[in-house]
This record gives C-alpha cells, sequence and structure tokens, in this order.
C-alpha cells in the first residue's frame, strides 16, 4: 500500500466446473484484466482499518492464492 495502487491479478468467481458451485480464485480471462489502480485517500483509509482488523484476527489460508496487503 505504500505507493497507493490496488493491483488486479486475479479475481473470484462463482462457478460449477464439475465440482458444484463453488467459489474459485482464479487469473482474469484476459489481459487487459490484469491493471493497477490508483487508491483515493478514502479507499487507502478503509485498507488501513481492514488490514488492522485483519492482523489482530486467525490467519485463514487461501488454497494457491495470498493477499499480499495481509503479509505481516
Amino acid at each position: 500500500m505504500k505507493n497507493r495502487t490496488i493491483s488486479v491479478n486475479h479475481q473470484l468467481i462463482y462457478k460449477n466446473f464439475g465440482d458444484g458451485c463453488k467459489f474459485h480464485v482464479s487469473e482474469p480471462k484476459t489481459d487487459a484484466g490484469k491493471r493497477t489502480i490508483p487508491m483515493t485517500e478514502t479507499v487507502h483509509r478503509a485498507f488501513v482499518e481492514l488490514y488492522q482488523f485483519l492482523i489482530s484476527r486467525e490467519p485463514q489460508p487461501m488454497i494457491g492464492w495470498r493477499f499480499s496487503m495481509c503479509k505481516k
């Protein structure tokens, strides 16, 4: 969050891939889906509050992915 940008490099979809309808994390379908977005001050404050909340709780693994903002 130091450079106040959001890197969009994966997506969360709810779909049936033969294992029933479930949430799946995958890469965007096209290169255009991968992008970096600047944060407004309001969004930055919200992420700081979310980060402080998340680091106070027990880690929850997400198979195959990790959220870089949650690293200690």
